[in-house]
């Protein structure tokens, strides 16, 4: 409603139920919104968790993450919402132990399983049997589906597949990502690899990063390997599937906190600013344009035993959707990004130069 239409001596309620289309709203905390208007930038909110109905209920779970800095070396710093406290996330050391203990168990499971090979299994085990349905050949805890109860549980086959379930048992390896739905991003948990070298400017300077040098240890122990922060877009792929994980780069910085490059910067900033700082690694202007050239994602197509590209819990390997998660590919949605990879990090981008993931390895 416009200023000028306003009067005391008007009737709320005919003006309320009018027709005329809105031009702004406010959500705000307080009695009314002259007096939040003074305090809306600079009042420090209360924490959700001092809400009545949420303060007495019996489950207790890690306060949220606000923003996630992505430092080379594969090291992440976590900061907590709320609060100023922080943990890291060391890729090639940080068990699946650590964590559940700082982020509580994951929302969802996803196990890393090679489809491709699938189909091979299965025709190996028809020459010996009588050869089930190929979904009664999946074990519960290891279906790439993160929807449970799209899974036919059947009893009719048991005699007779156990000894292909042992034989797939025994191949899978125990990698598989761990969901966090509402925080926003996924961790891959894998056997021990090296993470990516750290950029060229923070090489001479590791006082305020942890040092942590890269263990060997035994082949079957399990860590984290990877971190993939959505952005959770309007209109994207994958959007209402995770929310929002804010993250930021501070070795782009360059000693100004009003040029941080962060998930609300346009890639175009980005990829400029990173190939300034990665310049010194390339042995010319055109080979580090070739190394950093995009690649074409698109979702759309479905699961192609020839594709080269394995998508992370998509739609298409999905027998069922999970309600208030997300939903099936209509054609509506941006199904086609790019891929554009630095040393650490694989940005997933949309047609409007906006990041919708970024991968840290």
């Amino acid at each position: 409603m416009r200023r000028s239409d306003y009067s005391p001596s008007k009737d709320v309620v005919s003006l309320l139920s009018s027709s005329a289309i809105p031009t702004a709203m406010a959500v705000f905390s307080g009695d009314s919104w002259a007096q939040s208007r003074e305090i809306l930038w600079n009042e420090v909110l209360p924490s959700v968790k001092t809400l009545t109905p949420l303060a007495k209920g019996k489950d207790v779970c890690p306060d949220e993450v606000s923003l996630a800095k992505i430092y080379g070396g594969g090291k992440v710093q976590m900061f907590r919402k709320w609060t100023n406290n922080s943990f890291w996330i060391m890729l090639g050391d940080t068990t699946p132990q650590q964590l559940v203990a700082e982020l509580g168990p994951p929302d969802a499971i996803y196990r890393k399983n090679d489809q491709r090979m699938y189909i091979h299994k299965l025709r190996a085990a028809s020459n010996t049997m009588a050869g089930p349905n190929g979904i009664d050949l999946k074990r519960q805890d290891d279906l790439t589906d993160t929807d449970q109860s799209s899974a036919a549980a059947s009893d009719a086959y048991d005699s007779n597949d156990e000894a292909v379930e042992d034989d797939l048992v025994a191949n899978v390896s125990g990698e598989c990502f761990y969901n966090y739905f509402y925080l926003g991003f996924d961790v891959l948990v894998s056997t021990p690899t090296a993470p990516s070298r750290p950029p060229p400017s923070q090489e001479a300077d590791n006082t305020t990063i942890p040092s942590l040098p890269f263990k060997t240890v035994s082949a079957d122990r399990l860590v984290a390997t990877k971190v993939i922060l959505h952005a959770n877009v309007p209109g994207s792929y994958p959007f209402n599937r995770h929310r929002r994980c804010r993250w930021e780069i501070p070795y782009l910085m360059n000693a100004s906190p009003e040029t941080a490059i962060n998930s609300e910067t346009p890639f175009p900033e980005i990829e400029e600013s990173l190939r300034e700082e990665w310049k010194s690694i390339y042995a010319s202007e055109s080979e580090a344009r070739q190394r950093q050239r995009g690649m074409v994602l698109n979702r759309g197509w479905g699961d192609s035993p020839g594709s080269s590209c394995e998508l992370l819990g998509g739609w298409e390997e999905s027998g069922g959707a999970t309600p208030g998660v997300g939903k099936r590919f209509d054609g509506s949605e941006d199904s086609t990004t790019t891929l554009y990879g630095f040393p650490g990090l694989v940005f997933e981008v949309l047609k409007n130069g906006y990041v919708s993931a970024v991968t840290v390895f």
